[in-house]
Parts: C-alpha cells; structure tokens; sequence
C-alpha cells in the first residue's frame, strides 16, 4: 500500500446512541505530535540508509510525507536529516524540497470535510496511476507488487482514516472515520470496474488464459482487473491419484456413465476457479444416498483450488437476510453441507441469487448495496433437495454429480488420508485439468450431457411433483392423445389417495400443465367440454381367462 501505517491504533466495540448500528469504534492509545514525531524520526534515519544504495528512496510518498511532519514540527532536525541526504550526489535537494512543500500545501489545502477527507484519502490509496475502486460493498485497491486488486477492509480503511485525520475540523469521532469511510467508497463506486474483464486465472507465474482454443500465460498486469490470484500454479502433468480416485468414484454398469460424469466434473471445476458458473446460472448437487462415496474429498480438492477468503459457506435458508447476502458479494465459491430433507429449499430468493438478479447486502456498519452473484454453489446432499417449486425455472437451474460408490455399502475400507495426498502432490495438474474443462465449456457454450444426472433430474421431478409422477405411472403422452379435464383430476386425486400424496387443486393442475412445455400437453374444448390434448389414460390390460 502507498500509505504506510504510521501508528497501531487498535479499535474496540461499544454501545452508543450516535451509531447506526448501536456499535462505535474507540481509538485507544492514540499517540501524541511528540510521540508522532519520534516515530518519524525513526522512519526518517532508516530512510537515510536506505537512500545510500536507493536515490529514489526519499521521493517515494510515504517519504516525503514523513519528512514534511517532521520539517513541519522540528525545522531543526530536518536540516541535519536534509544534510545527510545532501551528501548523497545522486539525490537532487531541490526537487526533494519541491516535493515536500507541495505536500506541505496540500495538506494546509485540504477541505475540512468529510468529503475532503475522503478525496484525499482516495489519493493516498492510488497506486501507479490506479485509483481505488468500491466495488459490490468494498473497496478494492492495487497491490503494486502482485498487481492483485485486493480488497481493503472497512475497518482498515477507517483506521488509516482515524491515523491521518484525527484531530482535524470534522474528524475527531468514530462516527466520523465511518463517515468518511463510507463517503469514499460512495464516491469512488464503480459496478462495472470489474465486469467483463478476461477470463483467466491470476497466478505467481502469470495469467493463465483462453487463447485460439490454447491455455497461454502472459505477465499480469493491473489491467487484467483480477482478484484473485490462486495458490498452485497449474502444471500439465500427470495426476495418478486423482485418476484412481475419479474411476474409484464414479465407476458404473451402465455404459458412459463414468466418462460422462467426469467430463460433467472436469467442467464444473474449470467454470469454478475461473467464476465462470454464475454465467451459466447454474447450481451444483453432489448427490450421494448412502454417505462415504467421495463427495467430501472432491469438495476438499475443490475449495483448496480457491483462496480461503473466496469461499464462503452461506445457506440459501439465510438468503433472505442481508448481512448474509453481503457475504456472498464477490466470492467465487459457496459450498454448503447437508439441507435439512423436512423442509423446502426457498426458490424465490435461490432463483434470485443463480438467476444473475440484482440483489441487495449490507455489511455491518455500511450502506446497503446491490449487487449480482458471481459465486458458484455447490451443495452436497444424500437426498434430493427438497422443493415446493415444480417449475422449469428451478430444475434447469441444477447440474447433478450422482456419486455411486458408497463405500459403506460395498464394506470397502475409508481411506482419510487421500485428500491430503492427491492436494499435496497433485493439485497443480488438476488445476490444469480444471483449465482444460473451462476451455471446453466455452467453446461449446454449454455443460457436456451426462445420463446419470438427466436420469436424477427426471427422478426429482417426480418425487417432488405428485402431478408428473401420475402422468409417468398412468399416462400416454403423444400429440394424438387427449382427455377430459374432469376426468383426468378425478383418475388424479385417486391415484394421490391410493399413493398417500398430496393432490394440486384442479386449478394448479392446469396451470402446472399449461406452463410445462416440455411435457407437450396443452388445455383446449372440445365438444363443450375442456380437455388436456397430448395425453391419455394407459389401456387397461385385458385380462385373458385360462379354460380348464
């Protein structure tokens, strides 16, 4: 950061009437101008040192700021400190003494508000020519040395506002280091800085890219607006565990069913590390209805992709509220465990959330903001999730990776170990092998098909829709087919009584039916009376008498 912390200035909470949030921050051990003084000149005799073997050392900002406190507070010691840098032929004085009275007059030029403050500030936090840019709630500024936009706390911004300002007109409260914390990132609000910027993943080697349908590295640069620099480099490399553990995994007796999922996964993975799944407005299952069939240690293998502070792991049974909205903003990966089967996932605010819907956060202590989701969610599962919403807009929502092989029915030993080893030897060649699936997955525009999860969609539509579960049971569909309407719900609620499940009203049945394309049944009269056209009742079989 270009503002070095000049002090530690440590914050504690406590009730209070003039906070919005019945919370203020109180500076404690503040420093005196004698002890500020002290430390400057401190820093001031390192910076001596360092301008030994470095010219540029005293024209760098937190320099010159240095030096024009302590010009300021002790003129006496600044001609000795000047004397020494003097005696350094490579260090021009008159431009450094330029330098320090622009500093000078700027800092006696400088607006008394909070505006003023936080327009300062902002300058203070540019970074070669980037400005800091608040984004989705948060502040993010450039770290010169990874060309990272990190995210600056709101409580770190706060602090430096408290350390720089203190004591000036219109500073000398908590109340006022948020203020002007959260005026500078009203104004340096910018939600498109890091929308459509290139897809790629930041790296310590560089910016592994999509390139002519080739995975190609260049410098980072702070262009490129990335966030997040991952921890492994990838690597195309053999991975021998992690193969033993796909096939051991998703192995199967029905043909093409563990190529399909494995190329399904490898997608996933890509389209994870690189944020791509929130464009597709798709959520992941990692279904397994016995336990102890993988899915924890491919999560493992997942998360340990994506730096920690990426990961969040927000039900969306706390969607509603927004301090946990607010902490979906800008992550790439929400993993969740197990969902309680006895109740309904709420599809309003999950069809909101994957469907790319602005909504709306707030941090404590900070303003509302609005924001779309860019994580992907993963939720692993022994069951189906349970839903009270039968429409397309949910199910096609889903990708499904059914993971069959559970080791507590096939009595195979648990090995608890294997995710650490294929994590500490591996990693990098899966990073590469999760590239490869990304490239795929844009060049086709889409997930690769898989039986497995169509044959667990149709299942949880049935199971969660009483209405499609009769027609599969009892019913032809076909466009030359046709039935009453008064028929079809009376034959309906029967077979619901007889199964012990729930009827839809009549109404609901119609609406059901009208808005499910796929089925291909469709509400029309005919002869008086209304009918559902392109489906029937199946023939009774014949019963055929044996003649002793």
């Amino acid at each position: 950061m270009q503002q070095k912390e000049n002090q530690e200035l440590k914050l504690s909470t406590a009730a209070s009437p003039d906070s919005e949030m019945g919370t203020t921050l109180q500076l404690i051990d503040q420093e005196s101008d004698q002890c500020k003084l002290t430390h400057a000149k401190e820093e001031a005799k390192r910076l001596v040192e360092r301008a030994a073997n470095d010219c540029g050392a005293p024209f760098e900002p937190e320099a010159v700021e240095t030096l024009a406190f302590i010009n300021k507070h002790d003129p006496a010691e600044f001609a000795r400190i000047r004397a020494e840098l003097k005696a350094n032929k490579d260090i021009s004085v008159v431009s450094l003494d330029k330098a320090i009275k622009a500093t000078a007059t700027k800092n006696e030029d400088l607006a008394q508000t909070h505006h003023g403050y936080a327009t300062d500030m902002t300058d203070r936090l540019t970074v070669d020519g980037n400005r800091p840019v608040a984004y989705q709630g948060s502040l993010f500024v450039l770290d010169s040395e990874t060309t990272i936009w990190i995210k600056f706390p709101f409580e770190t911004l706060t602090r430096h506002i408290a350390e720089v300002y203190d004591g000036k007109e219109n500073c000398t409260r908590s109340t006022d280091y948020c203020g002007i914390a959260n005026h500078l990132i009203m104004i340096t609000t910018d939600d498109t800085f890091f929308t459509n910027v290139p897809v790629g993943l930041a790296c310590a080697n560089g910016f592994h890219h999509l390139k002519d349908h080739q995975i190609c590295v260049e410098a980072l640069t702070a262009p490129h607006r990335q966030r997040v620099m991952v921890d492994v480099t990838p690597q195309q490399q053999k991975t021998p565990l992690f193969d033993i553990f796909l096939h051991d995994t998703f192995k199967s007796s029905e043909p093409g069913d563990e190529e399909q999922q494995v190329t399904l996964l490898q997608e996933i993975f890509g389209a994870i590390i690189l944020g791509l799944m929130a464009q597709f407005q798709k959520a992941i299952l990692f279904y397994d209805p016995f336990g102890r069939a993988g899915k924890g240690t491919m999560e493992r293998i997942i998360t340990n992709l994506i730096p920690g502070e990426f990961v969040s792991a927000v039900s969306p049974f706390k969607w509603n509220g927004e301090y946990y909205l607010a902490s979906l903003a800008g992550k790439r990966l929400n993993s969740v465990g197990e969902l309680p089967d006895s109740k309904p996932i709420p599809s309003a605010e999950f069809k909101t959330v994957t469907g790319g819907d602005l909504v709306a956060g707030r941090h404590p202590g900070q303003r509302p903001f609005t924001f779309k989701n860019e994580a992907a969610h993963l939720f692993m599962s022994n069951h189906l999730i349970t839903t009270n919403d039968h429409s397309e807009a949910f199910f096609c929502r889903w990708l499904i990776i059914e993971f069959p092989n559970s080791r507590l029915r096939t009595g195979l030993p648990i090995d608890p170990g294997i995710a650490d080893r294929i994590i500490q030897k591996e990693l990098s060649g899966i990073a590469h092998w999760a590239l490869e699936g990304a490239k795929r997955l844009l060049e086709n525009g889409k997930f690769s098909n898989s039986k497995a999860h169509d044959r667990l969609m149709e299942k949880w539509r049935l199971t969660a829709n009483s209405l499609l579960e009769f027609i599969h049971e009892e019913c032809i569909r076909g466009d030359e087919h046709k039935v009453r309407r008064a028929e079809f719900y009376a034959a309906y609620k029967e077979w619901c009584k007889d199964n012990g499940r729930h009827p839809f009203s009549k109404g609901r049945v119609k609406e059901l039916l009208s808005h499910n394309i796929g089925l291909g049944v469709t509400h029309t009269s005919l002869d008086g009376y209304e009918i559902f056209r392109g489906v029937a009742f199946k023939p009774v079989p014949k019963v055929t008498s044996i003649e002793q």
